[in-house]
């Protein structure tokens, strides 16, 4: 074993019966020494999805101030930056949800949510944008907003 490697190993203690045993062979194993490492604070559902309607939440408003933003000379920029920011919080979302053990038809829902919330955002903001009679040119050219809509 490692040294400082220290948490019990359920697999193989005695008075252990058949079905722990089948629990534990499904469990991940470590790479190191073959063992499984039993999930200690699986996530309730609910907060999965409470945090996945969140950040959808929060990427809608990302979208949609990208959308309604008229200056695209920053764009290139912030399109790297969300790049990164959005990989990230699909990270977080991606071990919660391993961790909650969710079925595939709610795996497939989360990812869409995920993956449309910050497209319709911006769609949205473009939508706004046009409606209050700003130019969608890209150019930069007299797209001042006066703020009426």
């Amino acid at each position: 074993c490692i040294p400082c490697h220290h948490h019990p190993h359920f697999y193989g203690m005695e008075g252990e019966s058949a079905t722990e045993r089948e629990r534990l062979s499904l469990l991940p194993t470590s790479p190191i020494h073959n063992q499984p490492h039993p999930i200690t604070n699986p996530v309730h559902p609910a907060k999965l999805y409470a945090t996945e309607a969140s950040i959808a939440l929060h990427s809608v408003i990302i979208g949609f101030t990208i959308g309604i933003n008229p200056d695209t000379t920053a764009l290139p920029g912030f399109t790297i930056a969300m790049i990164f920011h959005q990989m990230l919080e699909g990270g977080v979302l991606g071990v919660m949800a391993v961790n909650t053990r969710i079925g595939l038809t709610a795996s497939v829902i989360l990812v869409g949510m995920f993956s449309v919330s910050l497209p319709v955002g911006i769609g949205l903001g473009m939508h706004v944008y046009r409606l209050a009679g700003g130019n969608d040119s890209g150019d930069g050219e007299g797209d001042e907003w006066d703020g009426s809509v």
